[in-house]
């Protein structure tokens, strides 16, 4: 086992496991949503993430339909996993996201 792994995050682990069953989450490991941008970015930057990506998607809202959804099926995973680790889930919401856009543009010329 690495030293700095040991001295950080399987502390965390070994804390958040020791904790009754009912409190195991993801949401308290290092790799949560919620843990890298706050810790990584700080309040300023999750302030720009939201400003920059939500408001973003909610700027749009006349012309998407299934995209909100799944913005908030995104949003509440986000809460338990950090998915941008895993680019595929987010790229992929963004592949729909522009999809739906393109789609009522198309609906909109007819």
């Amino acid at each position: 086992m690495a030293p700095d792994f040991y001295n950080n995050h399987y502390q965390i682990y070994s804390l958040v496991y020791s904790l009754p069953a009912a409190y195991h989450s993801t949401r308290h490991l290092p790799s949560s949503f919620l843990n890298q941008v706050f810790g990584e970015y700080g309040v300023v930057g999750f302030l720009i993430f939201i400003m920059f990506y939500v408001v973003h998607v909610f700027r749009r809202h006349k012309q998407i339909s299934y995209s909100f959804v799944m913005l908030f099926l995104l949003g509440g995973y986000l809460m338990f996993d950090y998915l941008f680790e895993y680019l595929s889930v987010v790229v992929f919401f963004e592949l729909f996201f522009l999809l739906d856009i393109k789609q009522h543009q198309e609906a909109d010329k007819i």
